[in-house]
């Protein structure tokens, strides 16, 4: 629950235009909350007389990433986040709960996903996210 408290927060204070070369990465705690938060966080905007912001537009413009799962619902999330903020969440190397076998198979045999956008999940993105 970190990282999602961490990303409402991080938004709610404006913390990306404090820091316009910052990039943000929200890890080890899967994608789907990204619907939710972005719900409340535009909630209580409206609230305070605020327009609501639009999550594709948000996590470009703010440089916010977020680690999703190969087994995620992974076109409902790209709705909320685009096509350049996601990145994989492999945990690589560890043999523990949280371990996926054959996680780059899985992800590009999924027909429900551009080949552009597997490419982005697996590569392109994280290159962006840590300036490789």
């Amino acid at each position: 629950i970190l990282p999602v408290l961490a990303f409402r927060d991080i938004v709610w204070n404006g913390i990306p235009e404090r820091f316009p070369r910052l990039r943000f990465a929200f890890l080890e705690a899967c994608s789907q909350w990204v619907p939710f938060v972005l719900h409340e966080i535009n909630r209580r905007r409206v609230g305070f007389g605020k327009k609501p912001l639009h999550g594709p537009d948000l996590f470009r413009e703010h440089r916010l990433y977020v680690a999703c799962e190969v087994d995620e619902d992974l076109p409902w999330v790209l709705k909320y986040t685009g096509p350049d903020n996601l990145v994989i969440g492999s945990d690589y190397g560890h043999t523990d709960a949280s371990y996926v076998r054959d996680l780059v198979t899985r992800l590009t045999s999924r027909e429900d996903l551009s080949v552009e956008i597997k490419e982005n999940i697996l590569a392109k993105n994280a290159r962006n996210l840590y300036a490789l």
